[in-house]
């Protein structure tokens, strides 16, 4: 049914005289379509098995491990927050990023990022056989930090609160190639 609202409102947002009421809102998009990800994530049938981690630094030599059932979406509006009490008029001036998961308990979350958070994120997603250390190292070189260790010791930290909530899943060691 959510799916089928959010493909409504996109019809709808491309008629010259859309349907009135939800466009009353700038947010209408973007929070149907976060209302459509805690759904469909909430849905998903798939099991995680969650290999809890002993401590911040068990992510420095060893590989994060991502939970499949988890996405993360950048926001022009903070979608998470809106509600009856809460309809802003104005996107805040930095985007909203938000991860929505599902734990090994089959209980949706989800959890506001920094930027830097959904950068680390999408790295683990797309570096599977990389360390922890070494995401976090590329992090860092990429935003131009003059002192790797701060980032290495903050994102192990931000990763074992992550694996608290099961965003992330544990740790593998790292694949040697030959």
């Amino acid at each position: 049914m959510p799916q089928e609202f959010l493909m409504f409102l996109k019809e709808q947002e491309q008629l010259e005289h859309p349907f009135a009421f939800p466009f009353a809102f700038p947010f209408t998009m973007e929070l149907a379509h976060y209302e459509w990800l805690e759904l469909a994530i909430d849905l998903d049938t798939r099991n995680i098995t969650h290999n809890p981690v002993s401590s911040a630094e068990a992510f420095i030599d060893q590989c994060p491990v991502i939970n499949p059932i988890s996405t993360t979406v950048g926001f022009s509006w903070p979608v998470h927050e809106i509600g009856p009490d809460f309809l802003p008029t104005e996107a805040p001036e930095l985007p909203t990023y938000i991860v929505v998961y599902r734990n090994s308990e089959l209980k949706t979350g989800f959890m506001e990022l920094n930027p830097l958070a959904a950068m680390l994120i999408d790295k683990i997603s797309t570096k599977a056989n990389q360390t922890g250390k070494d995401i976090l190292l590329q992090i860092s070189r990429e935003i131009g930090h003059t002192n790797p260790d701060v980032v290495i010791q903050g994102g192990c930290e931000l990763m074992y609160e992550m694996a608290a909530k099961h965003i992330l899943l544990g740790t593998h060691p790292k694949q040697i190639k030959t």
